[in-house]
């Protein structure tokens, strides 16, 4: 049911969603439901932390990779980067709903809080680690700086019309970033 309460949330909204639609369109009886779940908030949380305990593990495969990147900083931005695409590639209209309910839903703006600081603490960590490489000042401004762009980059590649190749956008992107950070 949770697969198809997913799809229903994703294609109809969470608001426009109703426990009854989940059960029939999964094939169950509106009884079967509620002996699994209260109400469609607890599928709905059940999906958002799905949702999050795969973007904490991409998040957490990047911090693994952290020495890897000790002399390649802009494969460092690549990787952060192309990560972040994936996990939102994967969960494109899920993404676009929970943006909505962002600032209707505590629970899911507490989620994106959390995914959005792993994110710029990432950043921090890995910038105070190569200290000596990076031409900025306030490493914790920068960190902030950082993030925005990043998550301009993925937004514009993942959700918004494709003026230009996704390709270029990401090279302009890395580029901007390295010559900020670290020329």
């Amino acid at each position: 049911m949770s697969e198809t309460a997913y799809k229903l949330f994703c294609e109809k909204g969470y608001y426009k969603t109703t426990s009854i639609q989940i059960a029939k369109t999964a094939g169950v009886s509106i009884g079967c439901f509620y002996s699994y779940f209260k109400n469609k908030d607890v599928v709905f949380l059940e999906i958002l932390d799905l949702y999050n305990r795969d973007f904490l593990q991409v998040t957490n495969q990047i911090s693994d990779m952290l020495e890897q990147y000790k002399k390649d900083k802009k494969g460092w931005l690549f990787s952060i980067i192309n990560k972040l695409i994936d996990i939102h590639e994967a969960s494109k209209d899920l993404n676009k709903e929970l943006s909505t309910l962002y600032n209707s839903n505590s629970t899911v703006a507490s989620v994106l809080d959390e995914q959005h600081n792993k994110i710029k603490r990432f950043i921090i960590d890995f910038l105070k680690k190569y200290k000596s490489d990076v031409k900025v000042d306030d490493i914790d401004a920068a960190a902030i700086i950082a993030y925005d762009i990043i998550d301009s980059i993925v937004n514009r590649i993942v959700f918004d019309k494709k003026d230009i190749e996704p390709d270029r956008i990401l090279q302009a992107g890395i580029e901007a970033l390295n010559k900020y950070l670290f020329e």
